[in-house]
C-alpha cells in the first residue's frame, strides 16, 4: 500500500508497530504480567484517526485496512499519545540530525 499523505503514512506505520508491540507484550506477559505499550505519534491527524475522533467517512479508505488500532485502544491493550517532533526519539534512526539534537535525545534517555 502506498500512502497518499503524511497522516496516512504515520497511521500505516502505527498499525504495523502496534501489531509488533502486541506480539512482544503477549510474549513477555507470563514473565512480567500485563504490559500496555504506549505508542507515541507526532502526527495529530494520525492520532485522531486512531482514536476515532476524525470522521469515519473522511477516512473510510484507510480505516477499512487498519481499524485494528482503535480496537486495541478501546480494549486497553495499547495507549496512544501525541509527542512533539522535537522529542520524537525515533527520529535519531530515521532522519539526518545535527549534534545538538543528538545531545537532546541523549539527555532524554539519560545516556552519558
Amino acid at each position: 500500500m502506498v500512502a497518499s499523505s503524511t497522516a496516512q503514512a504515520e497511521y500505516m506505520a502505527l498499525s504495523f508497530a502496534v501489531k509488533e508491540c502486541i506480539w512482544v507484550s503477549n510474549l513477555f506477559q507470563p514473565l512480567l504480567g500485563k504490559l500496555i505499550p504506549i505508542m507515541l505519534l507526532e502526527n495529530k491527524t494520525a492520532v485522531g484517526i486512531s482514536t476515532a475522533s476524525i470522521s469515519r467517512k473522511q477516512t473510510q479508505h484507510l480505516i477499512r485496512d487498519f481499524d485494528l488500532i482503535n480496537e486495541y485502544i478501546t480494549c486497553g491493550k495499547i495507549k496512544l499519545s501525541w509527542i512533539s517532533t522535537n522529542n520524537q526519539l525515533a527520529d535519531i534512526l530515521t532522519k539526518a540530525i545535527d549534534y545538538l539534537k543528538i545531545g537532546h535525545f541523549r539527555n532524554i534517555v539519560n545516556w552519558m
